[in-house]
């Protein structure tokens, strides 16, 4: 796992907070095709390892030794050029959704999108900013796509707000004290599940 994808067509689902996390987890550059500057995440992203596109614009074709996350906005009308080159590279396609109906309604249609491109990446649906109760109503939502994705769950934590302004990964600032791991336990067990997955896949 070299590549990967954060992909949703609706907005304001944690696409930009997971590619930050990835690239601070991971040590991955952190690629994004959005129209509009990104100065706090270039403020805590090393300028050798950001790269920003223009909606229209394809993504150069990078090197297979380099490990990067795509942060992908917008819709496939209107941002195809850029989405598209990201995801053929990727090896992963990560999906963001939360507990929101119109929000799982547009999650399943990008899924077709993703399907309609034939596309080499394993995608994967991350079930996010989960509440109490939230985690049985939203699998039972996606279950048209449980059969076929595997699906993450991930709740909500503060931890995601502070990693944006203290440029530390949520597992870092989760686990700095025993303190601190006892109290964000839930989130590190559910971002250490994640990661654990995707550094099995990285190394298959």
């Amino acid at each position: 796992m070299k590549k990967v994808s954060i992909y949703n067509e609706k907005g304001k689902q944690g696409k930009s907070l997971f590619a930050v996390e990835i690239a601070l987890r991971l040590g991955f550059c952190y690629a994004t095709n959005q129209n509009r500057p990104r100065k706090d995440i270039q403020a805590i992203i090393s300028p050798d390892e950001f790269l920003q596109v223009a909606p229209h614009e394809a993504f150069p074709a990078l090197s297979d030794e380099i490990k990067v996350v795509f942060d992908l906005a917008g819709e496939l009308v209107g941002y195809q050029k850029s989405i598209v080159s990201a995801l053929r590279q990727s090896d992963v396609i990560l999906v963001p959704v939360m507990n929101e109906s119109d929000a799982i309604s547009a999650t399943k249609h990008a899924i077709t999108e993703l399907e309609n491109l034939d596309l080499k990446a394993e995608i994967i649906i991350l079930a996010t900013d989960l509440r109490r109760g939230d985690r049985e109503e939203i699998l039972e939502s996606l279950k048209q796509a449980e059969g076929s994705y595997k699906i993450f769950t991930i709740r909500h934590s503060e931890l995601f707000k502070r990693m944006m302004l203290e440029g530390k990964s949520v597992s870092e600032m989760g686990k700095a004290t025993k303190l601190s791991a006892w109290s964000h336990r839930f989130i590190i067990e559910d971002t250490d599940y994640l990661f654990n997955y995707l550094t099995r896949v990285k190394n298959d």
